[in-house]
């Protein structure tokens, strides 16, 4: 699967499973049978390429424990988010488009209530991302970075040159081509 087939693959996932988040959220916490859902266009570049950066940790993370894996994926989670709308509000739009409330934020860019949410949505992720991986959806690499480095070709032997080249007085190898080198006499030939 092509780069921009998986970034758009991750972004239209990601806007669903925020539009169902917060309609879930609406009906229970407010009632609200009518599954009002919401998302703002800022995050489908933030799914879209943190989909990417899932797929960087999750052939890191490979032979870890589940646990250590998606408290890796929440706390990146939880760094972009953060990042983002911190620069979002500073240097873009002057806002953040899901300024958090309640003694659960952190500076209004991520909500710590939301752990159990971000726990479900990174083990779907990390499924799907194995699954893509397993079709050959995704470029397969290996998570050892030496296992990445191209091997060289074993470098031809040298041959030593024949000791009738050396010059034991001057301690050099001379050199009897046309462009110069040692003479009989020692001296620089050509120079």
């Amino acid at each position: 699967m092509k780069l921009h087939h998986r970034v758009t693959l991750y972004s239209v996932g990601g806007v669903f499973a925020e539009i169902l988040f917060t309609s879930l959220t609406s009906l229970v916490l407010r009632k609200d049978i009518t599954l009002h859902g919401k998302t703002q266009l800022w995050v489908i570049l933030l799914y879209g390429f943190g989909g990417l950066w899932f797929e960087t940790l999750e052939r890191a993370l490979r032979q870890r424990s589940s646990a250590l894996r998606l408290g890796t994926y929440v706390a990146n989670i939880w760094a972009i988010e953060y990042a983002a709308g911190y620069i979002l509000e500073r240097f873009v739009i002057g806002t953040c488009p899901w300024r958090y409330t309640g003694w659960t934020n952190l500076h209004g860019y991520i909500q710590f209530s939301h752990l159990p949410a971000w726990l479900i949505l990174s083990a779907i992720a990390e499924r799907l991302i194995v699954y893509l991986r397993t079709h050959k959806l995704v470029p397969i690499v290996s998570p050892d970075p030496i296992a990445q480095t191209p091997t060289l070709p074993p470098p031809l032997p040298l041959q030593p040159p024949s000791e009738a080249n050396y010059d034991y007085v001057s301690g050099r190898w001379s050199d009897d081509s046309e462009c110069g080198g040692l003479g009989d006499d020692g001296d620089d030939v050509g120079v």
